[in-house]
C-alpha cells in the first residue's frame, strides 16, 4: 500500500518570501502609525501562512500558527510580555488541531 504525500508547491515559498520585501520596507522607512502597523501584521500574517504552508504542507496547521505567532507579536508590541502567554496561545492552538483533527476522521 502506498502512501499519498503531496509535493511542496515552491508557489508557496516564493509568495510568502514576497510578503517580507514590504516588511522590510515599513520597518526600515516608516513612523510606527495605526496604518502602517497594521499593514505591518497583516504582511507578516500572510509570510507566516505562505511559509508555513510550504514547510508544513498543512494549510490548517499553518494558518493556526500563522495566527498564533501574529497573536503574540501583537500582545509583544502591547508590552503584554507575561511568560504565560505564549503557552497559553500554544495549548489553545493545540486544542484547536486536535479538535478539528478528531473531526475530519468522523
Amino acid at each position: 500500500m502506498q502512501s499519498f504525500r503531496r509535493s511542496r508547491q515552491k508557489r508557496f515559498l516564493i509568495i510568502g518570501s514576497i510578503f517580507f520585501l514590504p516588511i522590510i520596507f515599513i520597518i526600515t522607512t516608516q513612523v510606527p502609525t495605526i496604518i502602517f502597523t497594521t499593514i505591518f501584521f497583516l504582511l507578516l500574517f500572510l509570510s507566516f501562512l505562505y511559509l508555513g504552508r510550504f514547510f508544513l504542507n498543512q494549510t490548517r496547521l499553518s494558518f493556526l500558527l500563522s495566527c498564533a505567532m501574529i497573536l503574540w507579536l501583537f500582545l509583544r508590541a502591547l508590552q503584554l510580555r507575561h511568560w504565560l502567554y505564549p503557552l497559553l496561545i500554544l495549548a489553545i492552538i493545540i486544542s484547536i488541531e486536535l479538535y478539528f483533527q478528531k473531526n475530519s476522521h468522523l
